[in-house]
C-alpha cells in the first residue's frame, strides 16, 4: 500500500470521526433545547392554571356581578353627574343674576 493511500485513509477516518462527534454534540444540543422548551411550556401552563384559579376566586367574591356592565354603568352615572352639576351651576348663576337684579 502506498503512503498516500494510508494518509488518505487516515484523513478520511479523522474526518468521519469529527463528523460523528459533531453530530452527537448537535443532537444533544437539540435535545437540551427541546427539554428546556418543554420545561418552559409546563411552567407557563402552571402559571395559566394559577391565574385561572385566581380569576375564579375573584368572580366568586363578586357574587355573580358582571364587572363589564358595572364599569359601563359607572361611566354612565359619572356622565349624568357631570351634566347635573353643570345644570346646578347654571341655575346658581341664573339665581344670582335674578337676585342682583
Amino acid at each position: 500500500m502506498k503512503i498516500s493511500e494510508k494518509l488518505g485513509s487516515k484523513w478520511y477516518s479523522d474526518a468521519t470521526e469529527k463528523y460523528c462527534y459533531t453530530s452527537v454534540v448537535l443532537s444533544s444540543q437539540i435535545r437540551q433545547r427541546e427539554l428546556s422548551d418543554n420545561l418552559q411550556v409546563r411552567r407557563k401552563e402552571a402559571e395559566i392554571e394559577k391565574r385561572a384559579e385566581e380569576i375564579a376566586e375573584l368572580e366568586e367574591e363578586l357574587g355573580g356581578l358582571d364587572v363589564t356592565n358595572l364599569n359601563r354603568e359607572m361611566t354612565r352615572l359619572n356622565s349624568d353627574q357631570e351634566k347635573l352639576l353643570a345644570e346646578v351651576s347654571a341655575l346658581q348663576e341664573y339665581m344670582e343674576y335674578i337676585y342682583r337684579g
